[in-house]
């Protein structure tokens, strides 16, 4: 058994690790394209936006960014709606000078884009003309119906493979390669729409063909419990809050974790979903090296350009920041199935429902353990 929190910790951490250890100091893939600045006066180009010109299904708490062949300077985002009216933001440049993001009203949780509607960003930068960026914003963010008949009751599972990766930097397209192993679902247990609360417990499920089984011997995550989130539909927020769990025996510290999404108008998913955290990385200094040093992971993590962090707790720089947005959940149905002991007990024979993702408590775990339905946790 393992504590759900601590797996997730433990897949970003081991997928990260992965990563390094396939790609380490190899920077073959850095392209070198020396003559791209030979001509001191060609003007820098775009070499990405989002969302791109056009677009019909902008998420309308989404970011809108900017990302050039090169440095730039003088970089600027001005956002207006259709009627020539200028939408306020907060623009920030990254560190290398080639990106711009621009958030469109600040971090407001009730002020943001409007649903359906359409929008133009004008990009301009030094030595450039100006580029205009037009894009409609989808409907989602458009208040979800019943409530409690499409939505309460419900599995939603995290597609993580949609995620974009922004921490760390330069490796989104690599670590969702990975995501597949984190099957996350969030159960909806009770949403009270006149104090704006959202609870909700999650769990990880395992894909067998095209089932999706959990499995009693492991604990589910106990998101709202200690606190409600935070409800305006259709949009819930989920902390930012701490977890102290273990992973195969080891603690990990999870801080700062934050789940935010909006459901559509009737309840079928939930998109723009995003994902924070800081993680403790020492939990993998001995899934590298039994023995090894601490710092190992911050070491062999160091090989893929990523330096780890101080630690809100002070003890130093072993954490690291994963951060995701655009996450897609999509309701499932699912079994709740013994992996330790199946010939011993079920879980009905334990008190469990066998529909839909079951709250398991560590003293249902502790029953378990006692009736012999299953292994005790092993360091």
């Amino acid at each position: 058994m393992t504590g759900e929190n601590g797996k997730i910790a433990g897949l970003v951490l081991l997928s990260l690790l992965a990563l390094a250890v396939a790609f380490g100091c190899d920077n073959t893939g850095d392209d070198d394209d020396s003559s791209a600045g030979d001509d001191d006066d060609a003007a820098v180009s775009i070499k990405s936006t989002y969302p791109q010109d056009g677009a019909t299904d902008f998420y309308h708490r989404n970011n809108i960014v900017v990302e050039w062949e090169d440095t730039v300077s003088g970089a600027s985002i001005v956002l207006k709606d259709a009627g020539g009216a200028e939408i306020a933001g907060d623009s920030a440049m990254n560190a290398d000078g080639d990106t711009i993001t621009f958030n469109p009203l600040g971090d407001s949780i009730t002020e943001n884009l409007v649903p359906s509607t359409p929008y133009t960003a004008t990009i301009a930068w030094d030595g450039a003309d100006s580029v205009d960026l037009g894009f409609t914003t989808s409907s989602v963010g458009t208040p979800a119906g019943d409530v409690q008949g499409s939505i309460v009751g419900e599995d939603y599972l995290l597609d993580l493979s949609t995620a974009i990766i922004t921490e760390p930097p330069g490796v989104g397209s690599l670590l969702t390669q990975y995501a597949e192993e984190a099957l996350i679902v969030f159960h909806v247990t009770e949403i009270d729409e006149g104090a704006g609360e959202f609870f909700v417990y999650g769990g990880i499920v395992e894909k067998q063909g095209t089932d999706y089984t959990q499995d009693m011997c492991e604990p589910t995550i106990s998101l709202t419990d200690a606190e409600a989130a935070l409800w305006d539909n259709p949009y819930f927020q989920i902390g930012p809050t701490d977890f102290f769990v273990s992973f195969q025996g080891y603690e990990v510290t999870i801080d700062d974790f934050k789940v935010s999404g909006s459901f559509a108008q009737d309840g079928s998913m939930f998109v723009g979903g995003t994902l924070d955290g800081q993680v403790d990385t020492r939990i993998a200094d001995e899934l590298i090296d039994p023995g090894a040093k601490e710092g190992a992971a911050c070491e062999l993590l160091a090989s893929l350009g990523i330096v780890c962090e101080d630690c809100p707790s002070g003890e130093g720089p072993f954490c690291l920041t994963v951060s995701g947005y655009d996450i897609i959940g999509t309701p499932i149905e699912i079994s709740v199935v013994n992996e330790d002991h199946p010939d011993i007990c079920t879980p009905d024979s334990q008190g469990l429902a066998t529909t839909g993702l079951v709250q398991i408590t560590e003293s249902d775990l502790d029953k378990f353990v006692a009736n012999g339905c299953c292994d005790p946790l092993t360091p």
